[in-house]
Parts: C-alpha cells; structure tokens; sequence
C-alpha cells in the first residue's frame, strides 16, 4: 500500500500545481486538492508536511466563507484537529468556533 501511496503522491502534487496555475491558489477547488495532498501525506508518515498544508488549506477556507459554518470549512478544520491530536498537540489551535469535528447544531446541551 505504501507503494501505492507514493506513486499517488506525484499525481496529487500535479493536480495541484494545475489548479495553482489556472485557477489560483485560493480557488475551492484548489484547496481541496491541497487538502487531499495532506491526507496522502499523513498516509505515507510525513505528518509535519500535511500539517502545513491542512493550516494552509483551513486559512484558505476561513478567508473566503468567513465562518467555520461551511461544510468544507468544517472539514477542513476537523482534518487540522484530527492531525493535530495524533501529533499529541491540542487541537485547541483551530478555536474559535465549535467543538473541533462536533458538526453545528449537534452539540450536546
């Protein structure tokens, strides 16, 4: 599987770069490609790489919806805590907002 992991990795990082070059680095599509990057990445044990680019990709996010109400904002910031809780850090960075990966409205009174 590692294999295949890192033969996927090339074609994730090219898709990537195409979304950079023609449609920005901040388009959504963008952003989720740089996203599954970062999973593949914590598939092939390179936690500290997906970690940049998870924070990347939920800054991205944040900036164009504003809140962490948005499905793809949420997903992103539960992909940030859900890494930084198997590093041992607190997912506590990724607040202000809900729960870290409790979807809103779902909290428990």
């Amino acid at each position: 599987v590692h294999g295949s992991l890192a033969a996927a990795e090339g074609l994730q990082r090219w898709e990537l770069f195409a979304g950079q070059v023609h449609v920005g680095n901040d388009h959504p599509e963008t952003l989720t490609s740089m996203g599954n990057l970062a999973l593949l990445l914590e598939g092939l044990g390179r936690c500290e790489e997906a970690l940049a680019l998870h924070s990347r990709v939920l800054e991205g996010r944040m900036a164009a919806f504003g809140d962490q109400q948005r499905p793809d904002a949420f997903r992103s910031k539960c992909a940030l805590a859900a890494l930084l809780a198997h590093l041992g850090r607190s997912p506590e960075v990724v607040k202000p907002g809900p729960p870290s990966c409790v979807p809103p409205g779902s909290e428990s009174a």
